[in-house]
């Protein structure tokens, strides 16, 4: 454990940092198309990266080897079949920016489609869902930096709530585009770096003797609790990014054309890393490793097999992506009117809905 001293030092320095690089990128923002939207301008590089890195949260950090280390195979599988919904809003994203080449959020489209009481409805469920993944996300982060240094929970969750709205406030979506790029280079190094060196210092037979003798279930492809996980978060991963204002923002952002290629390629690039990091989970018994909460398996691998530099890094680099849910599901301006296509099996009919 490092000394809480250290990480509230670390931690401070990051966040510092991090608001100087979203004023710096957010210094020639001029209007609110630039500042919401990026002007609309995000090449295929960006979109990529941005696309991946959202849906790599504390979830995948700390929630993918928990699963792995409840439910085993299915565990780490289930968990990856949520880059299912990133593969799947790529055609979608590439629909959003067509019927709506002005739009802002996904509010705009349900209420021009759909009508104000609908929209309002809406409103209401995405409120709910949103305050619920940022609370989680806020409580994932508190909770790394206590395990890892002892540092008090309400800080450092506090520390790294307001460090991510004021950098998001200075620089808008473009910072949070550009932090997103290089944190998922960090992310991809970083977890590939762990699963090696946990590989070549604790090995793979070890690692399969020890959970065939003490933790036969976790290899067990029959598992009934894992095989219903694994159906289970198929639905949620499609439901949660279909309609959350988080993955329509960032379509909306996009240069026309890329949004399918950004998601299908960043759906790709996300799905090994809750593998990966399931398999560090697995590596836990024969390292002697039973965390008092399955949640902290991952970084408890990582320090082990790291050292103290491990620490520090899952100090600054683990914690929760708050900026993802950055801005609200009401719509920024008023649109006038849009032209929806929709086709049925025998003809093809136009509606126009107007606001």
């Amino acid at each position: 454990m490092i000394n809480a001293s250290l990480a509230l030092g670390l931690a401070l320095a990051f966040a510092l940092l991090w608001v100087f690089f979203g004023w710096w990128i957010g210094r020639r923002v001029q209007s609110h198309n630039e500042f919401a939207l990026v002007g609309r301008n995000v090449g295929l590089a960006f979109a990529c990266a941005t696309a991946m890195a959202t849906w790599v949260t504390s979830n995948t950090t700390l929630v993918a080897p928990q699963l792995t280390y409840q439910f085993g195979i299915w565990g780490m599988i289930g968990y990856a079949c949520a880059a299912f919904g990133l593969l799947l809003f790529a055609p979608l994203s590439q629909r959003i920016k067509t019927l709506l080449p002005h739009g802002y959020t996904s509010g705009d489209f349900m209420r021009l489609r759909f009508g104000r009481f609908s929209w309002w409805v809406f409103l209401l469920i995405s409120f709910v869902y949103a305050m619920s993944w940022l609370v989680s996300l806020g409580m994932a982060g508190g909770i790394l930096l206590h395990t890892l240094s002892g540092l008090d929970y309400h800080l450092g969750m506090s520390i790294i709530l307001l460090m991510c709205v004021v950098y998001t406030l200075f620089g808008g979506l473009k910072a949070v585009i550009a932090t997103d790029f290089l944190q998922a280079i960090i992310i991809l190094a970083g977890v590939v770096g762990i699963a090696i060196v946990v590989a070549m210092n604790v090995g793979l037979e070890p690692i399969h003797q020890k959970l065939s003798s003490d933790h036969p279930k976790l290899l067990d492809l029959l598992f009934p609790a894992a095989v219903m996980f694994l159906f289970n978060n198929i639905f949620f991963g499609l439901g949660e990014i279909f309609h959350s204002n988080v993955w329509w923002s960032r379509a909306f952002a996009f240069k026309g054309g890329v949004g399918k290629k950004a998601y299908f390629i960043a759906g790709l690039l996300w799905l090994p890393i809750p593998i990966v990091t399931g398999f560090i989970a697995l590596a836990a018994p024969s390292l002697g490793l039973y965390p008092a909460s399955a949640d902290m398996v991952g970084p408890l691998v990582a320090s082990q097999v790291l050292g103290y530099p491990a620490r520090s890094f899952c100090s600054l680099w683990c914690s929760p992506r708050w900026h993802r849910v950055w801005t609200p599901c009401l719509p920024q301006r008023q649109i006038s009117s849009i032209k929806i296509f929709t086709c049925n099996t025998s003809t093809q009919r136009r509606a126009i809905v107007n606001a």
